[in-house]
Formats: structure tokens, C-alpha cells, sequence
């Protein structure tokens, strides 16, 4: 699901940005021009995240969810 997604929006003509914990994963897309980095200033942001857990952790990152692993 991580990838078909940003090349859609490419072949839309949309500018996209990626980022993956693992950087390779992000390399086919890079390969079709996107760029690899956050950006928190972008006027909107989709995530692609593993789990429920994965989820909480990035919107309650100071949460008792949060016990310190990774997703």
C-alpha cells in the first residue's frame, strides 16, 4: 500500500514527499522524482503506518501509549 499510493498522486502531477524509517524502502520513488524527507510544512500529510499502536505513537507521541518501541 506504500507505494502505489505516492506514484498515483505522481502520475496526477501532485509534488510528493516520502519518508520510511528503513530509506531503501524509499528508493523506487526517489527513482521517479519524489522527495525523500518530512516535511511539516507540506498542506497535507498521508500515513502509510503498520499498526494501531504505530498510529498512537505518532499522534500521542508523549501518550502512556508510547512505551519507547518502535512500531
Amino acid at each position: 500500500m506504500g507505494n502505489p499510493m505516492p506514484q498515483n498522486l505522481i502520475k496526477a502531477g501532485c509534488d510528493v514527499t516520502v519518508w520510511n524509517r528503513t530509506k531503501s524502502k524509499c528508493q523506487p520513488l526517489i527513482s521517479l522524482g519524489v522527495y525523500a524527507n518530512f516535511d511539516y510544512g507540506a498542506d497535507l500529510s498521508l500515513f502509510m503506518l503498520a499498526s494501531k499502536k504505530c498510529v498512537f505513537k505518532l499522534s500521542l507521541p508523549n501518550s502512556e501509549v508510547d512505551n519507547g518501541n518502535l512500531c
